[in-house]
């Protein structure tokens, strides 16, 4: 018998769905499908089946966090998996499938996870094992997959490296959280202060963008702006290289210099430029467009594209990859034609032409490749809003290779004056090309024109006016998920050789994880939303103060990806790497065992023994996160305090003396104010009034009443 194991339902459902179209008779049988005749079973996993054990698997010991049994650390590196309780009945029809099974059709995904889940099922099977690679589920691309079936043991690299990621993050994570969660909670912390390979320097990003905000002084420049006279017209330069002066004196000294000189032409570029799609879109791209267009956020846009790609209409969507293999382009006028059919942009697509656009590149292809749509098209009444807008997104993205090449007109003139440099630079569009797809915020305006004419190297330019302008340097932005995401790809080191590695695998994280990492963060309220901007915790920001830079910088990530690829080649053994992460634990906790973590920056007004922390919960309706600080002290009545300039604001009730304000969020969405000794006490306040307490008034500004909650 023939036993095909899906990753997931909607891929079983895909391969039968061909198989049938093509003389098959697969019938559903609860969790699988069976063709009785052709004696053969596709089947399905949910993901992982099975998880790696928690510390008390291994000894009872470990159930309690105490430092003395720390390193944690399976004896002969032998990790316990199970198998998830919500997946027990799944991985008994699985396994039952084995017993009788001569061949297996390996079907997990692409990648070191999907060629970990099936194969740790696979477990004890002796029979023949193929794997087939799927990019794509129309019917092209499951074809192209079955006629390329290799052995299973190619991929016995892979399948340690996947494994050996998995321990590495075990060993880290349950270490390093146990460590400094207990270091914190002897300061008061009442967090679990977890940690991670990729989580601590994801946290550390934002922690310390937080702190430049926070570091950041505004400060006051002049600049010298200068225009010349071309053919009459009027044109800005710019000085090179482009000064910010600290003080108006000097941008004066350079207007003294250059009012009424003549300035030399010594270099002189008139050229058209034309520009051509490179690239389409991974995941991480994807995500990042997606929410600086369409303001979805990296989960969203996972959990959107998951499901177009289970339905067809995309292909593989955890792709790290934002090329296509050249045998892909003849599919090419399919897709285009089954495009334009449904008119899915509003504008007709031209039909490829023979010439292959540089996206189709072998060279470039991994695992995977980038996402496309296929020649399934949904109907826009079929989905949400927010997943057409996506798919709109990926569709303009495949389709702008097969548009004409942009072409702009590009004038460039450099000259001298007073023994400074002055350059002049203009752009035109000449044919929009592609461009024509690009969403506003990415579109380009043309700079002031220039007539050129007549002008030539040598020529003499008068000077027409010099302004001075004050600007003043602005802010750092705070992270949005589009750019932390960005950031992580981006991530890099003071080492050469790690950060060239840290190039190579595309930073931290996984296209497919890293969005799970934000969500954990806030989750674990390490970090919180307002609005798109993402802002560290308390907690947050004092897990990175305690943090050693071996843990929340990339270094770690890049050597165990290095010492992982040598894994996956056949080079290093599994066992060697984890031994070496032992000693890099043991390493951090020997250096951090004389840590302190001290949190007494607020002490409680009401119990006088624990210390409020900075706390918060996500509104269900607004999706935004509120802020609030509560006493640590769990016997204490007094659990919340409102915020106001990033502290809390301790307010007692001067009506009963023993309650403190806090804030109430009514239906409406306004807020107003109540003791807590309520029903005792029935003080309330509005915001307003609220505001202003302990801030000086106004002489004109009158007192203000407290009133007395009614009985409802």
């Amino acid at each position: 018998m023939q036993v095909y194991i899906t990753e997931k339902p909607s891929v079983a459902r895909a391969l039968v769905d061909f198989f049938n179209r093509h003389g098959g008779n697969f019938k559903k049988v609860d969790k699988y499908f069976i063709d009785e005749k052709a004696a053969a079973t596709v089947t399905w996993a949910y993901g992982h089946l099975m998880y790696l054990e928690a510390p008390v698997a291994y000894n009872p010991e470990w159930k309690a966090w105490k430092l003395d049994t720390l390193p944690l650390q399976p004896e002969n590196f032998i990790f316990r998996k199970a198998v998830k309780s919500e997946a027990k009945q799944q991985y008994k029809t699985i396994k039952n499938f084995l017993k009788d099974a001569t061949t297996v059709i390996h079907c997990g995904d692409p990648d070191r996870e999907g060629q970990v889940l099936i194969d740790e099922l696979l477990e004890g099977f002796k029979g023949d094992v193929q794997r087939i690679l799927l990019n794509a589920l129309d019917d092209v691309s499951i074809k192209r997959a079955l006629d390329s079936l290799a052995s299973n043991k190619k991929y016995k690299g892979l399948y340690e490296a996947g494994n050996g990621r998995a321990y590495i993050d075990w060993l880290v994570g349950m270490n390093f959280t146990r460590f400094f969660t207990i270091k914190a909670k002897h300061g008061g912390y009442t967090n679990v202060m977890r940690t991670g390979r990729v989580k601590s320097p994801t946290l550390n990003l934002i922690v310390q963008r937080w702190n430049d905000l926070q570091n950041f002084k505004e400060k006051t420049f002049w600049t010298a702006n200068p225009k010349v006279e071309i053919n009459g017209d009027i044109i800005p330069v710019k000085l090179k290289p482009n000064t910010h002066f600290e003080n108006n004196v000097d941008a004066l000294m350079v207007q003294n210099k250059l009012i009424g000189q003549t300035a030399n032409v010594f270099m002189i570029e008139n050229k058209v430029v034309t520009e051509e799609v490179t690239e389409l879109y991974s995941l991480d791209t994807l995500q990042i467009a997606a929410n600086k267009y369409l303001g979805l956020s990296a989960k969203d846009t996972l959990d959107f594209l998951q499901d177009l790609y289970e339905k067809k209409y995309v292909t593989y969507p955890r792709s790290d990859c934002k090329y296509l293999p050249e045998s892909q382009f003849p599919a090419a006028g399919e897709i285009v034609k089954a495009l334009n059919d449904k008119s899915v942009i509003p504008i007709p697509i031209p039909v490829p032409g023979e010439k292959m656009p540089k996206p189709f590149n072998d060279k470039k292809i991994s695992a995977h490749h980038a996402i496309i749509p296929t020649t399934v098209i949904p109907a826009a009444e079929s989905m949400n809003e927010s997943q057409y807008d996506l798919y709109k997104l990926i569709v303009e993205k495949y389709v702008s290779m097969f548009f004409p090449d942009y072409k702009y007109k590009k004038v460039s003139i450099e000259m001298t004056a007073a023994d400074l440099t002055l350059v002049a630079s203009a752009k035109e569009n000449i044919e929009e090309g592609f461009k024509i797809l690009e969403r506003k915020s990415d579109k380009e305006k043309n700079s002031v024109l220039i007539n050129t004419e007549n002008i030539e190297k040598g020529s003499s330019l008068k000077i027409h006016s010099v302004d001075i302008q004050e600007g003043k340097t602005t802010p750092p932005e705070l992270y949005t998920e589009g750019s932390l995401i960005k950031a992580m790809n981006g991530i890099s080191s003071d080492n050469k050789e790690l950060a060239a590695k840290l190039k190579e695998v595309k930073g931290i994280g996984t296209p497919a994880t890293r969005a799970d990492i934000i969500s954990e963060l806030l989750s674990e309220e390490l970090i919180m939303m307002k609005k798109k901007a993402i802002i560290p915790t308390e907690a947050g920001i004092e897990l990175i103060n305690i943090l050693p830079k071996e843990i929340k910088s990339a270094d770690y990530t890049a050597k165990m990806e290095a010492d992982l690829d040598l894994v996956q080649a056949g080079e290093l053994s599994l066992n060697d790497v984890l031994k070496d992460t032992m000693k890099f634990i043991a390493d951090v906790l020997n250096q951090n065992e004389n840590l302190s973590v001290v949190n007494r920056k607020y002490p409680c007004p009401v119990c006088k023994i624990g210390f409020l922390h900075h706390k918060f919960y996500k509104d269900k309706e607004t999706g935004e996160s509120n802020e609030y600080y509560a006493c640590n002290n769990k016997s204490c009545k007094q659990k919340y305090f409102p915020v106001a300039d990033g502290s809390p604001k301790i307010v007692q009730c001067p009506n009963c003396g023993k309650g403190y304000f806090k804030s109430i969020k009514t239906k409406t969405g306004s807020v107003f104010y109540a003791c807590s000794n309520y029903p005792e006490c029935k003080t309330t306040m509005n915001a307003e009034d609220f505001d202003v307490i302990g801030k000086e008034k106004k002489k004109t500004t009158k007192k203000k009443k407290t009133t007395k909650r009614s009985k409802k």
